[in-house]
């Protein structure tokens, strides 16, 4: 395992944010719950990241002999305090802050809970749900706590998919859903291959993975090693950098949520997904690490992987 899916493996951090953090000297299934883990999450997170990178934090994150503490009642933000949201007979849980222009028309009141773990003690506050642009409310809401200002998507702690097209519907993908780099965890068995690229039209996949809307989703019994995905994010919903992949057994693959996701597309999709990111994407270097790294990752050109430089499409205009 290298450092990039280390990274990836352990943290929601974005591409970005990752190929930032290597400017400076010094396939996460399941979703973790805000402090559902405490301490000693933090702190194996915090310890891999120090290790890996050898230097000083760019962030006030604890240094690799501390141990994370978890924050006082009164230190975190609202939403985090009261993160279980009982709407309609469902449960939600708080994710992030969300933008008032996303949010759409009142559904109703809920109750809104948090259990402070220094003192041993519960609370509760009503709030007002509304519904999400784009995004149904079996999936996703906004609430806003009473007596406050702000708005906060709280995301289905089981929404489940029946089909492919349920996903992209109720998930606002068409309009929410973004794409960072592609990883070839294949590369490994393959090493005429790169392990990551980069699309000039990420879109330009969509229909290789997403054009059969009516693919029953199999849970996640056939949910196994990813060959190929791309990292994906979903603002809106506070999801960033998880995976939307393909495997071995000709399955599409997804923990956008929290139950995970697997559609049957078939081995001939899955080739041509891979032969289209071999044939338009451009490599990714990503440098060392040990000893300091060396800045952003750059494109390279096929050639120096071993490869005939392919042919590439124009990039999206902006």
């Amino acid at each position: 395992m290298n450092t990039q899916q280390l990274y990836r493996g352990v943290t929601e951090i974005d591409d970005a944010l990752i190929e930032e953090a290597l400017e400076s000297p010094h396939q996460k299934r399941r979703r973790i719950r805000p402090f559902a883990m405490g301490a000693a999450c933090l702190a194996l997170i915090s310890g891999v990241f120090f290790a890996l990178r050898g230097g000083p934090a760019a962030d006030p994150l604890p240094s690799s002999g501390e141990i994370a503490v978890m924050p006082r009642w009164e230190d975190m933000p609202l939403y985090r305090q009261y993160g279980q949201i009982d709407w309609a007979g469902a449960d939600y849980y708080a994710a992030c802050p969300v933008d008032a222009g996303a949010v759409g028309a009142l559904l109703g009141g809920g109750t809104a809970t948090g259990h402070d773990v220094y003192e041993d003690r519960d609370y509760s506050t009503p709030c007002a749900v509304y519904a999400l642009s784009g995004i149904s409310p079996a999936a996703a809401v906004a609430v806003q706590y009473e007596g406050h200002d702000g708005f906060y998507t709280c995301r289905a702690e089981n929404y489940s998919s029946g089909t492919l097209g349920e996903l992209i519907d109720d998930l606002g993908l068409e309009q929410h859903l973004t794409f960072g780099l592609v990883y070839y965890d294949g590369a490994y068995q393959d090493p005429g291959r790169a392990l990551s690229y980069r699309l000039p039209d990420p879109a330009a996949a969509w229909d290789l993975l997403l054009g059969d809307r009516a693919l029953k989703n199999e849970g996640s019994g056939h949910y196994t090693a990813s060959l190929m995905g791309f990292s994906v994010s979903v603002e809106v919903l506070g999801i960033h950098n998880l995976s939307l992949s393909v495997n071995g057994e000709g399955y599409l693959q997804t923990n956008l949520i929290s139950t995970g996701a697997s559609y049957h597309i078939g081995e001939e999709k899955v080739r041509a997904f891979l032969d289209y990111v071999f044939t338009h994407g451009e490599v990714v270097e990503w440098p060392q690490i040990a000893g300091g790294g060396s800045g952003e990752p750059e494109p390279v050109p096929e050639t120096e992987q071993g490869a005939s430089a392919p042919s590439r499409p124009p990039a999206a205009p902006e």
